[in-house]
């Protein structure tokens, strides 16, 4: 479960996408796998690509980063070796994924030695973290992600909603006092 922030219930999921520029044409194969959800306004996807001209790009990531519910760290040589990347979106994507407060899932783009970094513990997508690269049909590989990611897309939305009924619950029974499982107000409480 993500711990919340604040969030609206009915807020759409805001997934950041971490990638290095080399990596852009096969990390759009999966941004295209996630128009559907995004379309339904389940999701919002956001990366570096939607930074306005003339705003302050690091800031502007920054925020972004740390309001994402879900981090998708695109893997390939290019990112381990992008500085900014790895050290900077990925270290504060693991710190956010430590602290419950977002998930991050490793994307293998392509071959490289991803399970030697600090993501390499946790669970990577596509399926058996076969880089796309290596896929005979991309679009299927796409798919494959994008299907993985929504499934955590699923769980989260269930998590909000059953937090939302824990929530609406405890307010009905101060509230209504009748029930079973109310809670005396104290002696400042007024009712409405």
């Amino acid at each position: 479960m993500i711990k919340g922030q604040g969030v609206i219930m009915n807020d759409p999921i805001e997934i950041f996408f971490s990638f290095a520029h080399e990596d852009e044409e096969l990390m759009d194969g999966v941004r295209r796998q996630l128009v559907v959800d995004e379309r339904n306004g389940r999701i919002i996807k956001w990366h570096y690509r939607k930074i306005p001209a003339g705003t302050d790009w690091e800031k502007q990531i920054d925020e972004r980063l740390k309001h994402a519910a879900i981090i998708l760290l695109f893997m390939s040589p290019h990112f381990i070796e992008s500085q900014y990347c790895y050290v900077v979106e990925g270290r504060e994507a693991l710190k956010r994924h430590k602290a419950g407060e977002a998930r991050v899932i490793p994307i293998i783009l392509r071959p490289c030695r991803w399970q030697k970094t600090p993501f390499g513990k946790i669970q990577a997508l596509p399926t058996d973290a076969n880089p796309v690269s290596r896929w005979k049909d991309r679009d299927e590989a796409c798919l494959d992600v994008a299907n993985g990611v929504i499934a955590v897309v699923d769980e989260l939305l269930a998590n909000r909603e059953s937090i939302q009924g824990e929530t609406d619950k405890t307010q009905s029974d101060i509230i209504h006092p009748s029930s079973p499982h109310a809670t005396t107000p104290g002696p400042d409480f007024k009712e409405a």
